[in-house]
């Protein structure tokens, strides 16, 4: 899987609770894939200029036209801010996102507990505290 890898942006004591949300995106057909691409340079920028963002980490499996995105925040507000400044994604098939909260020194997270959270999340299984090894 093609990734970028996880970008701090700002840090906090480790003992700090922060907000982390996970989203999988489908995008509907292949021809759609060079748009999308060009939309998550625009979403890599507005993840990097958006108030109260702590780091953050793009990830894309071409060949199941998936792209998956995780990012840490200092606070649920700051994410709900930022995810009402983004834009629809007209050539996206399906979505799932998943959030929950971890401690500072848990960052970055990685991408085992990020699918794993997502995989749970699709089927309604997840509970908070969830832990996977990493």
């Amino acid at each position: 899987m093609p990734a970028r890898p996880w970008s701090a942006r700002a840090s906090l004591p480790p003992t700090y609770a922060c907000y982390v949300t996970a989203s999988q995106q489908l995008v509907r057909r292949y021809r759609d894939l060079p748009a999308v691409l060009v939309g998550l340079r625009a979403a890599d920028r507005q993840l990097r200029d958006s108030e109260g963002l702590l780091g953050y980490a793009l990830a894309v499996r071409l060949w199941d036209r998936t792209f998956c995105i995780v990012s840490a925040w200092v606070d649920q507000d700051a994410a709900e801010t930022a995810e009402r400044t983004a834009g629809p994604g007209r050539t996206r098939a399906g979505r799932t996102s998943v959030s929950w909260f971890c401690l500072a020194e848990e960052l970055p997270v990685g991408w085992d507990e990020v699918r794993h959270r997502l995989r749970h999340s699709a089927h309604g299984v997840i509970r908070p505290g969830d832990r996977v090894a990493r």
